[in-house]
């Protein structure tokens, strides 16, 4: 995944450095998705958020996705996969199709493989981080370890811009 000169822990530091520069703008979302899809070769990366302005709303909404795969623009809050995810804050790696379990996992028909992972805080959860592959078995323990700790690390500058955007929409004004 990585050569010798250019690390995991490198390119953790780069993307974090990114995002925390654009943590005031919009591109701060796309840029987090557009690292992690190049980053993990994956196919099909897909960012599904909660509406922070609708409570307990019954789906996650597509926000941005990445690849060459039409994927679904919504997941039901009640899945069999985002229920995992919210009660056990792990994330979830389905290495090849044909599993019985979180099948939705799989955005695309012809994706093989795929990694779910919650973005948020330990308190608060704000959409869900899907790739997919169209090669199974394509996620390493690398790859795994890597986009959890940016998920990690983007779930609390993901609360950060929406304080902002929160704040912003309400016309108060800070530097």
């Amino acid at each position: 995944m990585y050569n010798k000169i250019v690390t995991a822990r490198d390119e953790l530091v780069r993307i974090g450095s990114l995002l925390l520069q654009n943590m005031y703008h919009e591109n701060f979302i796309t840029l987090f998705v557009d690292n992690s899809f190049d980053i993990s070769l994956s196919d099909l990366a897909c960012l599904y958020l909660y509406n922070p302005v609708i409570p307990n709303q019954n789906e996650l909404v597509l926000h941005y996705s990445r690849g060459n795969c039409m994927a679904v623009k919504s997941i039901p809050s009640d899945s069999e996969l985002v229920v995992f995810l919210n009660e056990s804050k792990e994330a979830v790696i389905l290495s090849r199709a044909g599993t019985a379990c979180f099948s939705e996992l799989l955005l695309c028909q012809e994706m093989q493989s795929g990694i779910a992972l919650n973005i948020g805080l330990e308190s608060q959860q704000f959409g869900v981080f899907i790739l997919n592959s169209l090669h199974a078995n394509h996620y390493t323990q690398e790859q795994f370890e890597f986009l959890n700790k940016l998920c990690t690390l983007a779930g609390g500058m993901f609360n950060y811009w929406l304080q902002r955007k929160k704040i912003k929409n309400k016309g108060i004004r800070y530097e």
